[in-house]
């Protein structure tokens, strides 16, 4: 691969890709981040993942399928420690390459 003769482990490499798409798109913004924000602020208040709908009042009290509560558990305490919106949204998008690239290396994995 281009990267290994070029002297980068697979992780630089990664975060040389991720801080040029920050670089190039430096207003990354989720139209729904604020819908995150308050799911993850119940999620730490109640200290429990909701199981119905609580915010939309057509759909209140219909089953809820909550596929992204630790993200939002993150933006929550990270917007509340002061971190802008921008940042947050950063922070998602570096941190899911990172993410991928360990849990692939996790000693007992098979990789090809």
């Amino acid at each position: 691969m281009a990267y290994t003769r070029a002297g980068l482990t697979p992780f630089t490499a990664i975060l040389i890709i991720v801080f040029t798409i920050m670089l190039l798109f430096p207003k990354f913004e989720d139209p729904n981040f604020y819908w995150h924000l308050k799911t993850g602020e119940l999620i730490v208040t109640t200290v429990q993942l909701p199981w119905h709908d609580v915010f939309t009042y057509t759909n209140s009290g219909n089953a809820w399928g909550l596929s992204e509560w630790l993200s939002q558990v993150i933006f929550y305490l990270l917007y509340s420690a002061g971190w802008p919106e921008q940042h947050c949204n950063h922070y998602r998008t570096f941190l899911r390459p990172v993410l991928v690239y360990h849990l692939q290396n996790l000693p007992g994995t098979a990789s090809k």
